[in-house]
């Protein structure tokens, strides 16, 4: 029997299609990868789709990005550049427009809106890695219904329209197409159910004809059960939609006070389209990151149901009557005369100042959403939009998109994806990979891999019923990088300015490799301290700072490995090491082979894998 700890070492992403179970991923990533690994690694021999493997697991994190949020002066201006990477698990472009060619008349053409949309198509498609899809929307509200029925009239124009979104999907580097017809109804119910069956079935087509990865294909739904009676065929659409992402906002009433993003509602909405046929795995609960706001008929009128005189004054960068982006509201939030209550069934904050009254999400009613994403085991959230949330992090004072970090570390917790989709737990798993690194904040200095949150992660994953023994901790072979606020505020906990500068070359800010951290650890001015209780090392050199895993604290990390007869080491990623060796004076790949080192010690492996002594 092979009792030795296994070495994980994720060397690439190989693309599945996301709907194979995870043993199927497994078992033909197993198949597929054995001889390249054997030539590449050369003390292990197991690879494994981390990437896939997460994502299937985890939640989706679907963001909207809107192309006239541009358009927009001062903070409120946003482009492409302000997306942060890995943020979310799929960004969609809003919005492309069906339109008429101009040689046969009909409306089979998927053209962009804005003047400068293919510029931005290539900013935001850059986003792309491995963890991150990026999807075009074609509608929306201002887009009409008319459009879409002309073109989803006859199986001859669908099948036009659907052969030239591929083809400008393609050229300009999208994953996957999403429908925002708003809203179908009567007759238009046939037409977009054939509409995405056929989708479907042409992406799929063209994806196994040239050998590339299908385009997804998803949709936004209205949230009104009788808008959803009326206008989509819900098991035709689970069937064929990769998910389907509800628009769960926009609730209220426009006479009198109501919040357009309630708990109750929403709850109510998705358990209608689950018994119509939707499996919760494809629901992507909506959550909007403005408020809606009205003008109070009386000071003392601020109850719900009291009437209003209209909608609220338009906010002074979103300039739109009725509606207040999220770090707006935090301005509101601020002011001495600002009064604020939580409703106690629809869980979700509102407040007034003076005759303004608005309804919104905040950090808490957000997480509190996200809980429910998990426990009713739903496919993930969907943010209307990134621009909304207060992405500079520059008003709420809760750092950068706080909406969106507030539904991700949720979603991100092991106990959020402790169902598979198919139902059966995680632990019937060959192994798991835990990613136990990037914990850190973004406002403060604080390390990234530290022992002790390693451990919590651990025995919570235990506690739920892990197996030690295949249970894999994951060592990340890079460092997280700040740049402090000043030359003697390098403590734990100390407000940063911002992420690092990019390594000469990851070249990516706040991202060192460990044959980078290892340039500095050579620098005469360079500083380092080891944490007493995180037992990981860190270190600054002028107003740079890096918090990482060296040699010591890996071998520290694969000693508790052996105590708690976990099943082994993950290592991401094997190019971050110091593999040539040429730069930190300890030999090729230090790090994995400080790993491997413990555990190959015969003492690691005193217990077999049914726990009879060797």
């Amino acid at each position: 029997m092979n009792t030795s700890k296994n070495s994980i070492c994720v060397l690439k992403k190989l693309n599945f299609d996301p709907q194979l179970s995870f043993l199927t991923c497994l078992r033909n990533l197993l198949t597929l990868s054995s001889l390249l690994f054997r030539q590449v690694c050369l003390f292990l021999l197991i690879i494994i789709c981390s990437w896939d493997l997460v994502n299937a697991a985890s939640k989706k994190i679907v963001c909207y990005y809107t192309n006239w949020a541009q358009y927009r002066t001062g903070i409120g201006r946003y482009t492409p550049d302000d997306i942060q990477p890995g943020l979310c698990t799929h960004i969609i472009f809003a919005f492309a427009k069906v339109a008429q060619d101009p040689e046969t008349k009909e409306y089979t053409q998927l053209l962009n809106f804005e003047w400068n949309d293919l510029a931005m198509y290539k900013k935001v498609t850059a986003l792309k890695s491995p963890g991150v899809k990026v999807l075009l929307a074609v509608g929306g509200w201002t887009h009409g219904v008319w459009l879409f029925n002309q073109m989803a009239s006859k199986k001859t124009t669908r099948k036009t329209f659907i052969k030239n979104a591929i083809a400008f999907l393609r050229k300009h580097n999208f994953d996957g197409l999403d429908y925002d017809w708003e809203y179908p109804k009567g007759d238009s119910k046939e037409k977009f159910a054939a509409l995405v069956q056929e989708t479907r079935k042409f992406f799929e087509e063209e994806g196994q004809n040239q050998n590339k990865e299908r385009l997804l294909v998803s949709a936004a739904i209205a949230p009104l059960l009788d808008v959803i009676d009326d206008g989509y065929d819900i098991p035709l659409l689970a069937e064929n939609l990769d998910f389907i992402n509800v628009m769960a906002y926009d609730l209220h009433s426009h006479r009198h006070l109501s919040h357009h993003s309630p708990m109750d509602k929403q709850r109510e909405t998705i358990k209608h389209l689950q018994s119509l046929g939707a499996p919760a795995s494809k629901l992507i609960l909506g959550i909007a990151t403005y408020g809606r706001s009205n003008t109070l008929s009386g000071s003392s009128l601020h109850g719900m149901g009291d009437v209003v005189t209209g909608a609220g004054k338009p906010g002074v960068f979103t300039k739109q009557g009725g509606i207040l982006a999220y770090y707006e509201v935090c301005t509101y939030r601020k002011d001495s005369d600002w009064q604020e209550k939580v409703h106690p069934t629809q869980q979700v904050p509102y407040g007034w100042l003076g005759y303004q009254w608005v309804g919104f999400d905040d950090v808490t009613s957000v997480g509190r959403k996200a809980n429910y994403i998990c426990t009713e085991q739903l496919g993930g959230v969907m943010i209307w939009t990134l621009d909304f949330d207060d992405f500079t992090g520059g008003t709420c004072g809760e750092g950068k998109y706080p909406l969106v970090r507030a539904a991700k570390d949720v979603l991100s917790k092991p106990s959020c994806f402790e169902e598979t989709e198919a139902g059966g737990k995680l632990w019937n798993l060959d192994f798991i990979n835990v990613m136990a690194y990037d914990l850190h904040s973004h406002r403060h200095l604080s390390h990234h891999s530290p022992m002790d949150k390693q451990r919590e992660t651990i025995k919570h994953l235990q506690s739920l019923g892990a197996p030690a023994s295949k249970l894999i901790l994951g060592i990340a072979t890079y460092g997280r990088s700040y740049t402090m606020s000043g030359s003697s505020l390098h403590g734990m906990g100390d407000v940063v300015t911002g992420a690092g500068k990019p390594g000469v070359f990851t070249k990516q800010g706040g991202i060192l490799a460990f044959y980078e951290v290892c340039t500095y650890r050579k620098d005469s001015d360079w500083q380092e301290e080891v944490h007493p209780t995180q037992q990981v090392p860190y270190g600054w050199l002028g107003y740079q700072w890096v918090g990482f895993d060296d040699v010591t604290s890996v071998g520290g990390k694969a000693n508790y490995i052996c105590t708690e007869q976990l099943g082994g080491v993950m290592i991401w990623t094997l190019d971050f090491d110091d593999f040539t060796g040429g730069s930190c004076g300890e030999g090729k790949y230090p790090l994995v082979r400080a790993a491997k080192d413990v555990l190959s010690k015969p003492s690691c492996s005193e217990e077999t894998e049914d726990g009879e002594k060797l």
